[in-house]
């Protein structure tokens, strides 16, 4: 998505039918996403995302390294 809406900017007046069919599909995409219609994701076992569900969230292993002071993370 993100690769087609910077290559229709950047052929600014010039835009090729190929590229102005990929730009107005993802656009199409993108609105279908906005309206719930088309969901992206997954949740970490493989399940589609509830529709609720519109927030990000990134999940990372605790901390494992840097610097301590008195036995305690800083």
């Amino acid at each position: 998505v993100a690769c087609d809406l910077a290559r229709y900017y950047l052929y600014d007046d010039q835009v090729t039918e190929a590229i102005q069919k990929r730009y107005d599909a993802v656009l199409k995409t993108l609105e279908g996403v906005s309206r719930g219609v088309i969901q992206i994701g997954t949740t970490q076992w493989g399940q589609r995302a509830a529709a609720a569900s519109r927030l990000a969230a990134v999940v990372a292993p605790p901390k494992t390294t840097g610097r301590r002071r008195n036995g305690g993370m800083l």
